[in-house]
């Protein structure tokens, strides 16, 4: 779990940078790549599987279509909060955020 003085920070990283985009929030965000990954490797590996067997192709596609899903709409999710950046820009008490960014433990 991340402190306050974490989410401050990023917080204030993001106010100075901008909003990142979707698909980097999804597919580069810390501790995101390993579990991508393993999921990839399933997922081809089961397609190479369903070669062998018709039965492992129907769950292979299964499988496809939750994970593409999934992402589709992690992809909205994302993109909504980053449509909606610049109020929260407004409404936010930027001293507070920046007292906790800078506080020391």
């Amino acid at each position: 779990m991340k402190t306050d003085q974490q989410l401050a920070q990023q917080l204030m990283k993001i106010r100075k940078e901008g909003y990142p985009h979707p698909l980097k929030v999804i597919f580069f965000a810390n501790n995101r790549q390993k579990n991508r990954l393993i999921v990839i490797i399933v997922l081809i590996t089961m397609a190479v599987a369903c070669v062998a067997d018709p039965f492992l192709g129907k769950i292979t596609l299964a499988c496809l279509s939750f994970s593409i899903g999934a992402l589709f709409n992690n992809f909205q999710f994302i993109r909504l909060i980053a449509k909606g950046w610049p109020f929260t820009e407004k409404v936010t008490d930027w001293e507070k955020v920046e007292g906790l960014a800078n506080a020391k433990k």
